[in-house]
């Protein structure tokens, strides 16, 4: 039990059959599958009791395993193309019971472990229910072909007000609320800013693993 005395589980949906890339979540990113980095953040997570795997595939599974992380086999009706990541969330949580679920994505690499602890730390001091992983950003919206500000009053850069846009890196929950309102993000709802350079890529595209391993060498190089 960690120091907040709340027992926090993190599980990471790692389905086979991507049909972007075959095996996605175990491609060799700068020598090591693309799940070993969520996998690596959470052990090192001083405050997650626990991480586990969801996974319809046994091959991904044991891979798991050589990383140190707990496995959980997801049936295959929960395991299709159309199966939400809510499915296999509450699966896990009828088996793993716990105050807090920490839910990770392999295509979000760039988390780590300072990161958790930072955002289970305020998660828990301003008792939420449900926390996202953001980052700051501004810009000049377009929504079907329209642009969202007024053209003709064009604002400068320093002008425009701070956005935040969800990154996928990281969700954080109460397991009862989730499983009451089968949804990550419900109640008294907060938001974690994480650095830019971090999270900006998630993973879809084979250009995705080239950006992010020469990102993760600038950053090894800081």
């Amino acid at each position: 039990m960690n120091c907040f005395n709340k027992k926090i589980l993190c599980i990471i949906p790692a389905r086979s059959g991507s049909k972007s890339i075959v095996d996605k979540n175990i491609k060799l990113l700068n020598g090591k599958p693309l799940i070993y980095y969520t996998i690596n953040a959470a052990i090192n997570c001083s405050l997650i009791d626990d991480v586990f795997v969801s996974s319809n595939s046994k091959k991904y599974l044991k891979i798991a395993e050589n990383f140190k992380s707990k496995t959980i086999l997801r049936p295959d009706e929960i395991a299709t193309d159309r199966s939400s990541t809510e499915e296999a969330v509450a699966h896990f949580l009828k088996i793993h019971q716990c105050d807090i679920t920490v839910l990770l994505q392999p295509t979000s690499p760039m988390v780590n472990s300072e990161i958790l602890k930072s955002a289970l730390s305020e998660f828990i001091e301003k008792n939420m229910d449900s926390m996202t992983s953001v980052y700051k950003d501004h810009g000049f919206w377009w929504q079907n072909n329209e642009p969202m500000y007024d053209p003709s009053n064009r604002p400068m850069r320093q002008q425009q007000s701070s956005l935040y846009k969800e990154s996928g890196m990281f969700y954080i929950f109460k397991s009862q609320g989730f499983l009451k309102n089968n949804c990550r993000i419900f109640g008294k709802k907060g938001i974690h800013v994480t650095p830019k350079i971090r999270s900006f890529i998630e993973i879809d595209e084979m250009e995705d693993f080239k950006i992010t391993s020469e990102l993760m060498k600038v950053i090894e190089d800081e």
